[in-house]
């Protein structure tokens, strides 16, 4: 299903899966296209994919 998140409109860009399995581990994609890992399982992977986004500045920190 493809909508426009919050903030966006007009036609909806292609979305990739953000979590990646490879031979070695889990990896999150990064927009310039990158994945950063590896990480012993999809959880730990999006643990760390928040704290990057938290990191970046994407996102706030949960009060």
């Amino acid at each position: 299903m493809n909508n426009n998140r919050r903030g966006e409109s007009g036609t909806v860009p292609n979305r990739h899966e953000r979590f990646k399995v490879m031979s070695n581990g889990w990896y999150f994609a990064v927009r310039d296209g990158k994945f950063e890992g590896p990480y012993a399982n999809v959880l730990e992977a999006k643990k760390a994919l928040n704290l990057y986004l938290r990191r970046m500045g994407i996102i706030r920190q949960a009060s």
